[in-house]
């Protein structure tokens, strides 16, 4: 039987050990944030109704096969977007947002303009109005994180691999051993 201390008691099955903790920095966000959250959670679910159309309509395939083009009227929501767009980090970036390879905010009024397989708009309350369009991701897919790029195949020591994967596969002495496994795989 399965046997583990928690706390001075010895419980014979994992599921008797309950929920953990949550840290005090977790509950830090305030109304404001918490708002602001959910406003983000309904444009992704209509970013997810846009990509199910454009699948349905065969404009692409798997989520990351797409490029996601975003414009909307909420200018605070639209701030909080920009922020996630310019992300350098390889995580906070507004496409792992929407789980695709590609998204990009551009104003209102140039939306029209934009060249996309698949177009469509939507009013939501909270949020206003959102125009969206998918289209297929620029490059060629990272065998490594499925991930479409242009610079796939600019690396001439590992030609199938993408701009964020090639530093993991190249140098994997060279990264920090504070660096969590689960990020290498």
């Amino acid at each position: 039987p399965y046997q583990v201390d928690r706390e001075g008691q010895k419980l014979d099955s994992v599921f008797q050990m309950g929920w953990f903790d949550t840290e005090p920095q977790w509950a830090l966000l305030d109304d404001q944030a918490v708002s602001t959250w959910d406003k983000i959670l309904l444009v992704r679910g209509e970013v997810n109704k846009a990509m199910e159309l454009a699948r349905a309509d065969k404009s692409i395939g798997a989520s990351l096969e797409a490029k996601v083009v975003l414009s909307l009227d909420d200018a605070v929501l639209l701030s909080y977007l920009q922020k996630l767009q310019d992300a350098q980090n390889g995580v906070d970036e507004l496409r792992y947002l929407f789980i695709t390879s590609g998204a990009e905010l551009v104003p209102m009024e140039a939306f029209d303009a934009q060249a996309l397989k698949y177009k469509t708009s939507a009013s939501v309350e909270g949020v206003g109005v959102l125009k969206i369009g998918v289209d297929r991701a620029d490059g060629s897919k990272c065998e490594r994180c499925w991930n479409y790029s242009p610079l796939v195949g600019t690396f001439e020591d590992h030609p199938t691999i993408c701009e964020r994967c090639h530093p993991l596969v190249a140098r994997p002495s060279e990264i920090e051993s504070s660096t969590p496994t689960s990020a290498l795989l």
